[in-house]
């Protein structure tokens, strides 16, 4: 049995509640046995049984206590078995669950029609094949869910479901609006990557001498805007943005009429949305959940993300150079992405929307601006895509993964380069 700490926690990346390893139970795979499990039920929100794999839990006051010392091993010549969350009973990542690994997420957040899907399922295919290379990651599948065989399936599934198939197929076309997880319960699953980078930072390295690569999740939870109204989905929500490392806010350029005059003046896309202050949301749904007080600042790195901002081509005040998509070849090139979040704050004051600076930049210790657009132009009246070309996709990942030290900046790796240099 494998030695843990007692106060050591693991969070689950389904329900995003923390708990120590060894209270977690075991789900006996190999069992031909099925019984409903309703802590699965009540979490799909499910009105039929859930018929799974038998769940073991400790029994006996020396077990369970010794539970916080040691957790059982999952290696049995005889039976196959999961750890499980003891709060949603998801199946726990590998790597999570026996201890190798802890979630140190990075969120993505943004109301309905503000792009999440578009921009999830092109970051996905960006990240794979052309990031790869140049920033020198690789992106690895997790095990996650499936809603319709109820049992466990690698993330890249889902994606294909999901995103890929429409984005990427024969007939490419943008994704639809995510359906409210009252009508869809596979919405309340998210999709888990994990990033392995190989060019981090020089503390990273210190604390790691030995290490190769570092590894950090990213756990794609995409809910509709409505589900952000319903209170078990908007628990769900809080706590992943809560325990996040990193926060993307992608706002919709459409919901403040101050922009649409500057879209309406360069395109023929109109819209009636109702304006609303998405940051103060995001504000008030980390205050619910979590320990913070109303005059302390939230710690983690805050990417205020423009989406569909290939709407806002020639806008009065915005300079060309924010519309050119970044090469981070040379390590993560700050001072591009730095002139374009002063071009993109200078434009937003320009336009009198103080609701995103002033509560960006008053509530989050560390802010940046970015524009993005996932596709790169707007879709035919049937949805369908001439092509498919990204404009700085991954720009706001980028800079988080560098203020997390998981990245070094373009004149980082040049230090790097003299030092070897100068050693030979």
């Amino acid at each position: 049995m494998p030695l843990t700490h007692p106060l050591s926690k693991v969070l689950c990346p389904f329900c995003f509640r923390e708990f120590h390893l060894g209270q977690a139970p075991l789900r006996v795979i190999s069992s031909s046995v099925r019984v409903n499990d309703p802590v699965v039920q009540r979490f799909l929100s499910k009105e039929s049984d859930v018929p799974m794999a038998p769940v073991e839990q400790p029994t006996g006051f020396f077990n369970k206590a010794l539970r916080w010392f040691w957790y059982p091993s999952l290696t049995d010549d005889n039976e196959v078995k999961h750890r499980i969350c003891p709060h949603c009973h998801m199946e726990l990542p590998v790597q999570l669950a026996n201890n190798k690994l802890r979630s140190n997420i990075i969120a993505v957040t943004g109301y309905r029609s503000s792009g999440k899907s578009n921009f999830f399922g092109v970051l996905i295919d960006a990240l794979r094949n052309r990031y790869s290379e140049e920033v020198g990651l690789n992106l690895t599948t997790q095990e996650t869910f499936s809603t319709r065989s109820l049992q466990t399936i690698y993330s890249d599934e889902l994606y294909d479901e999901r995103y890929g198939d429409d984005l990427f197929g024969d007939n490419p076309k943008a994704v639809k609006a995510t359906l409210s997880a009252e009508s869809n319960i596979d919405i309340r699953i998210p999709l888990i990557y994990r990033l392995n980078l190989t060019r981090f930072s020089f503390k990273q390295r210190l604390l790691h001498p030995f290490a190769t690569h570092r590894p950090i999740d990213l756990v794609l939870f995409d809910a509709a805007g409505e589900d952000l109204k319903s209170p078990d989905i908007q628990a769900i929500h809080g706590r992943y943005l809560s325990h996040a490392a990193g926060i993307i806010a992608l706002i919709d350029p459409l919901s403040y009429s101050e922009i649409r005059k500057d879209i309406r003046m360069n395109t023929n896309i109109t819209s009636n949305q109702k304006p609303f202050d998405a940051m103060a949301i995001l504000r008030r749904t980390i205050e619910k959940h979590s320990q913070l007080s109303p005059n302390q600042k939230i710690k983690v790195p805050l990417a205020v993300t423009i989406s569909k901002f290939d709407l806002l081509r020639n806008a009065p005040g915005l300079d060309p150079c924010v519309f050119e998509d970044h090469v981070h070849s040379n390590g993560f090139d700050e001072l591009a992405a730095k002139k374009t979040s002063d071009a993109i704050r200078s434009y937003i004051t320009h336009k009198g929307i103080n609701a995103i600076t002033s509560v960006a930049e008053g509530n989050f210790q560390t802010c940046q601006y970015f524009g993005m657009s996932a596709l790169g132009r707007s879709p035919r009246e049937d949805s369908s895509l001439t092509s498919i070309d990204p404009i700085n996709i991954a720009d706001s990942l980028l800079w988080i993964l560098n203020r997390l030290g998981y990245l070094q900046t373009e004149e980082e790796m040049k230090g790097r380069s003299k030092r070897g240099n100068s050693r030979s």
